[in-house]
């Protein structure tokens, strides 16, 4: 099932944790740092590299959503590089394809972010403070239907804590052999980098 990134502000964790779990219920595959229980095994693991992580899910995602609020405008910090790398991966898609969503928490203006010819004010904002969830949910389900071949999530399902903490337990030993493939990858980088300076 495709990836639906959520992009948010520390400050506003709570509202985005919300918006997350409406999501989970809805059948769809969100995904956010620190996600709220029953699921926050699906978020960053204790000792993964975050950033790395954060990068690896934005590439991964078929959709990001990037929650604005007067807070996330005015914050200096991670949050304005986590919209510019969505920005940059905006680059790189076909200019029909819907991949960026600016979801406003609360009545503010997207801040004029840009990353080469691409800036955050020229995606249609979803105004969440007015419009609810009922519509993004529906339109979610729309732009990342599965295929024939893959199954739906229905609600029961995503309720179920004994299935949940089942998945949890899998994505947990996922990580764990991710963790082991990626710092085999960094001792490699690493050594050739040295490599490469001793011959200069």
């Amino acid at each position: 099932m495709e990836t639906i990134f959520l992009s948010y502000a520390r400050e506003d964790k709570d509202s985005v944790r919300g918006v997350y779990a409406s999501l989970k219920k809805a059948g769809l595959n969100p995904w956010m740092d620190d996600p709220p229980t029953p699921w926050e095994l699906d978020g960053i693991a204790p000792g993964q590299d975050w950033d790395y992580c954060i990068r690896s899910k934005l590439k991964e995602a078929s959709v990001i959503l990037a929650f604005l609020s007067k807070r996330a405008i005015e914050k200096q910090g991670y949050v304005q590089r986590e919209f510019r790398l969505a920005l940059n991966l905006m680059m790189e898609m076909p200019p029909d394809s819907v991949s960026l969503i600016p979801v406003l928490l609360e009545d503010c203006a997207p801040p004029d972010l840009r990353v080469d010819t691409v800036s955050l004010r020229q995606f249609n904002w979803y105004r969440l403070y007015e419009r609810g969830l009922d519509y993004l949910i529906s339109y979610l389900r729309k732009i990342t239907a599965p295929s024939d071949d893959q199954s739906v999530e229905g609600p029961d399902d995503s309720q179920n804590l004994e299935v949940i903490t089942l998945k949890n337990r899998v994505r947990q030993l996922e990580y764990m052999t991710k963790d082991i493939a990626d710092g085999k990858d960094k001792v490699i980088w690493r050594l050739e980098d040295e490599l490469a300076r001793s011959r200069n």
